[in-house]
């Protein structure tokens, strides 16, 4: 064991976040850690480990599980970034995360998980992304952001990711970029399903070869179905940034940001809003539009329907 690692590791001090990285780091730290956090430390809300590459699930589990005994808010932000969890890893995650009452497991409260992001964990077997998703968003679930990327996502995990959509109600963030076998297939498989849902904020779709059919999908489900989704990262995909596509899409977007979800539909305004909604500007020239400019400006002025 590194001694250096050790002796700072005794005089460690935790308020509300602990991230772990450095490339010595291994699981004996972590079990010397785990030693050393006590009920000064149950307000712990963010814990990470990024970048340790000598590091295994073990160690990641002594942690969590000491965490769950001392953590009274039953909250957690929880990052594994460039770690070499693998298949093995994830399915001893899945069982420490999710599985509330396996044998030592077992504990009288659970510790929620409001923020995943499992980024470059190394190779994972689809029946095992099959396993995880189902978990992580399901109907209970309290997940708020969920990150996989650069994980080698298949198109099978990302159509039962777009499955959960339909049903979830907790995720805002859902960030999946340098996937590049999502493409279109997966894109349009998203599409479809965030007509359905109502929470979604955020989707990233970064470096996931996705092209103008892709970006075709996201545009009819923002303009037609989905007033919820304000924010879709698509650089890195093999497109013309400056293509009528990408500023269609955009254009609904920001008028989702700018409240377009919240008109009342017992307004009077409800009934000619839509139609000046549709008129999208079709030149090159920025145009402004009278109904996105009242959007722009006064969001706060329309009051969600409470029916």
């Amino acid at each position: 064991m590194n001694s250096y690692i050790s002796e700072s590791i005794e005089n460690l001090t935790v308020d509300i976040s602990c991230r772990f990285h450095h490339p010595l780091l291994e699981d004996l730290h972590c079990e010397l850690v785990s030693q050393n956090l006590n009920l000064k430390n149950e307000h712990l809300n963010r814990l990470s480990f990024y970048r340790c590459p000598q590091l295994h699930i073990q160690g990641i589990k002594c942690i969590l599980k000491r965490i769950f005994q001392l953590n009274k808010e039953k909250q957690l932000e929880l990052e594994i970034s460039s770690v070499e969890l693998r298949d093995d890893g994830l399915n001893v995650l899945v069982d420490v995360l999710f599985q509330q009452d396996e044998g030592e497991l077992k504990r009288e409260r659970q510790l929620t998980i409001s923020s995943l992001e499992l980024e470059d964990i190394g190779y994972v077997l689809p029946n095992t992304w099959q396993r995880f998703l189902p978990m992580a968003l399901d109907n209970a679930s309290t997940l708020v952001t969920l990150d996989l990327t650069h994980n080698n996502l298949k198109f099978d995990s990302v159509q039962t990711i777009a499955r959960l959509l339909e049903t979830n109600t907790s995720l805002k963030n859902l960030i999946l970029s340098e996937n590049p076998l999502i493409g279109d297939r997966g894109s349009s498989a998203l599409s479809t399903s965030l007509r359905k849902n109502a929470s979604l904020k955020v989707l990233s779709l970064a470096v996931c070869n996705v092209t103008n059919q892709g970006m075709d999908a996201l545009y009819n489900c923002v303009h037609s179905f989905n007033t919820r989704l304000s924010r879709v990262y698509l650089f890195g995909n093999p497109y013309n940034d400056g293509s009528e596509h990408r500023k269609r899409l955009d254009y609904w977007l920001e008028l989702n940001a700018a409240g377009r979800g919240t008109m009342r539909s017992s307004e009077t305004c409800a009934a000619v809003i839509p139609h000046f909604l549709s008129r999208a500007s079709s030149s090159n020239q920025e145009r402004p539009d009278m109904v996105y400019g009242l959007l722009r400006q006064l969001p706060h002025s329309w009051i969600p329907d409470s029916r």
